[in-house]
C-alpha cells in the first residue's frame, strides 16, 4: 500500500538524512560471486537474463534511485540515467509533472506522446502518487517489440516499475527524509524611486525638455518589488515504510509526505 500526500504550493539547499532500523540479524553472504544469479530485467509479462535480451532496454536499479536527490516527482529519477529517455520540466510550479519522452516525439496527431507506465503489471496514467523510496527498479522498453505485449499504446515506449515488497523474517522499519530551503538564485540590481526619478529628469533636460519630477527626494526608496515577490521557500519530505513476513505471507506498507513551497 502506497500513500502520498503533497502540497505543492523551487531549490535548494538541502539537509538530507536517512535512517534504517532492522530487528533482523544480518548474515554474511557465503555465496561465491561465480554462483550468484545473473542480473535479470523485466521484459513485459516476465523476466529474462540481461545478457540474453536482444531488444532495446535500459535498467535503473534501486541503488541508483535511493542515491538520487528527492525531487518531489518520481519521474525525475529517470533524468540522465537512461539513454534515449528525456525528462524536461515545463514549469517552475512546485509539484508539476515533467514531460517524459522515450525515443522523442512519435505522434504528430491529437494523441499523447507520453510513454506507457506499468507499475507491478498494472497500467497507470502517471506515477506522481508513488513514493520514490518504494521503487525497487525501472525497466524502459524502447523498441517496437514491446508493442507485441502492450499493443499500440507501447508505440511511445514502455516504462515498467517494480515496487518493493515484504520479505520473510522479522519486521523492518525504514525512514527516509530531508528538509531544505530555497531562494531566488539572483536578483536584478535596479534603481530605487529617487534614483529613477533623477535619471529621468536628467534625460528630459538633455533632450531639451523640463524635469519630469519636481521633488525627487520626496519619493524616497519606493517599493522593492523583487523583495515583495521572492521569499524563502521551505521543502520537506518524509517517507516511512514497514515490512516483514513469515512462511505463509509477507507485507510491505509505506507512507509518504512531501511539501514544497514556491519561491514566488
Amino acid at each position: 500500500m502506497n500513500v502520498r500526500i503533497s502540497r505543492s504550493l523551487g531549490m535548494v539547499a538541502v539537509l538530507y538524512f536517512t535512517a534504517n532500523f532492522s530487528a533482523q540479524n544480518t548474515k554474511k553472504d557465503t555465496v561465491s560471486k561465480e554462483t550468484k544469479i545473473e542480473e535479470v530485467v523485466m521484459i513485459g509479462y516476465g523476466t529474462q537474463k540481461k545478457s540474453n535480451v536482444t531488444g532495446a532496454i535500459s535498467s535503473i536499479k534501486a541503488s541508483d534511485i535511493e542515491n538520487a536527490p528527492v525531487a518531489g516527482r518520481p519521474e525525475q529519477v529517470l533524468q540522465g540515467r537512461a539513454a534515449g529517455v528525456s525528462v524536461v520540466s515545463n514549469s517552475g510550479q512546485p509539484g508539476s509533472a515533467p514531460t517524459v519522452r522515450v525515443r522523442g516525439i512519435t505522434s504528430f496527431g491529437a494523441g499523447s506522446n507520453d510513454p506507457l507506465w506499468v507499475v507491478d503489471g498494472i497500467v497507470v496514467d502517471n506515477i506522481g502518487w508513488l513514493n520514490q523510496s518504494d521503487i525497487e527498479g525501472m525497466e524502459i522498453l524502447k523498441d517496437g517489440a514491446s508493442a507485441a505485449i502492450y499493443g499500440v499504446s507501447a508505440a511511445k515506449g514502455v516504462i515498467l516499475i517494480t515496487t518493493k515488497k515484504g520479505a520473510k523474517g522479522r519486521m523492518n522499519l525504514s525512514y527516509n527524509g530531508f528538509f531544505g530551503v530555497g531562494n531566488a538564485a539572483r536578483k536584478l540590481d535596479l534603481l530605487n524611486a529617487t534614483q529613477y526619478a533623477t535619471i529621468m529628469n536628467e534625460a528630459n533636460v538633455n533632450d531639451g525638455r523640463g524635469p519630469m519630477f519636481s521633488n525627487v527626494n520626496a519619493l524616497g526608496a519606493g517599493t522593492d518589488w523583487q523583495k515583495q515577490i521572492f521569499n524563502t521557500a521551505q521543502r520537506q519530505s518524509h517517507e516511512f515504510s514497514i515490512n516483514g513476513g513469515n512462511d505463509k505471507s509477507t507485507f510491505y506498507t509505506s507512507f509518504g509526505y512531501y511539501d514544497q513551497e514556491g519561491i514566488v
